[in-house]
């Protein structure tokens, strides 16, 4: 693909890297009732750390607190945001693409129930995510749905992204008439 998700190693501006892996948000000292957005946002950054500290238990465990208060004060799109950048930072792990496949399904029906305005972004995440798994036809089936989506909102940068990105994936398939 023209682009690949990577993993960010941008240092949380929340909470040190160092810190932040060792400590949960009790820990931190940010109380019960401080603002959802802000606890999200640290378990968030907690996941990415022990991600990258190959803490993949704890990564799951700091991702799944997340959601919880994501659904609990309804805060769906920003679930959805946080699904796709999830689904980025675990697909290179051992078992990530798996993880990211079942994470990326229920992010996109999710979607689809609160009418995600850019969910051609969750097609095309599932797309890349078929391609990290080598099953290139189930990606471009998700990257042309993405692909149909940003025509009809005429979303130009985008459908040209996505139309390099597809080109590509059928050359590597070897349907040079395609690509």
């Amino acid at each position: 693909a023209s682009w690949a998700p990577r993993r960010s190693t941008r240092s949380s501006a929340i909470c040190s890297t160092r810190i932040s892996a060792r400590v949960g948000v009790r820990e931190l000292g940010i109380a019960e009732d401080t603002y959802p957005k802000l606890k999200v946002q640290v378990y968030y950054e907690l996941s990415k750390t022990y991600l990258n500290e190959e803490e993949y238990e704890k990564s799951k465990e700091m991702f799944e607190k997340l959601i919880f208060i994501c659904k609990a004060e309804n805060m769906n799109e920003e679930l959805v945001k946080l699904c796709l950048a999830r689904s980025n930072d675990i697909i290179e792990i051992p078992g990530g693409v798996n993880e990211a496949l079942k994470l990326m399904e229920d992010t996109l029906k999710l979607a689809k129930e609160i009418k995600y305005k850019e969910i051609e972004d969750v097609y095309l995440t599932i797309g890349v995510t078929y391609w990290y798994d080598n099953k290139m036809v189930e990606g471009i089936k998700f990257k042309l749905e993405a692909l149909r989506i940003c025509e009809e909102k005429k979303l130009n940068k985008k459908t040209l992204d996505i139309l390099t990105d597809i080109g590509l994936d059928y050359l590597l398939t070897g349907d040079y008439s395609e690509g």
